[in-house]
């Protein structure tokens, strides 16, 4: 009888505790403008460092855009061997859901695909936008800020707390970014 108890509470336990895969983000992001996106953007901060601290001067060039089609050529310097790394990706926007959909051809990985969204765009200062990275079985929200210069004249990390907040989501630490170029 203990046994089927356990059994019984082990099942219970796991579908109550089921997490699928998608979307972390519950909210309608702002209608990025690709025209007035286009140009330069500095990596300057978020709640996960996708790079493990290894690069500096992370720059976003953002092309003039194709229709409802960008390009976006990302720079960084290796902080170890000084060598500069680029990846290249095609974005997209979706005009119902206003997520921009990225595909980038990673150097000795593939494809990669990351859908953002975006939180506020005050695009002669800074983005701050959100995208869902996978941890296991969670997908957990990670909230990235782009600023026009390198050091910006807005404290970005303060308003990317506020604007989380107040689309929803819990924010961590920010790792800022090293824009030393």
């Amino acid at each position: 009888m203990l046994i089927a108890a356990v059994v019984s509470l082990l099942i219970v336990g796991s579908y109550a505790q089921s997490d699928s895969r998608g979307s972390c983000v519950n909210y309608l992001p702002v209608n990025y403008d690709f025209y007035q996106g286009a140009g330069a953007w500095w990596e300057y901060a978020a709640t996960y460092d996708p790079y493990g601290g290894r690069l500096r001067c992370i720059i976003e060039n953002w092309l003039a855009p194709e229709g409802n089609n960008t390009r976006v050529v990302t720079t960084g310097i290796s902080k170890k061997t000084g060598n500069e790394m680029v990846i290249e990706g095609d974005y997209s926007k979706n005009r119902y859901t206003r997520k921009l959909h990225v595909v980038s051809a990673v150097p000795l990985v593939g494809l990669q695909t990351i859908d953002f969204y975006d939180m506020e765009d005050i695009y002669n200062d800074y983005i701050i936008t959100t995208y869902c990275m996978n941890q296991g079985s969670r997908s957990v929200p990670v909230v990235l800020i782009l600023t026009r210069s390198p050091n910006p004249r807005t404290n970005v990390i303060a308003r990317a707390q506020q604007v989380a907040r107040n689309h929803g989501l819990s924010v961590g630490n920010f790792i800022r970014f090293d824009t030393n170029c």
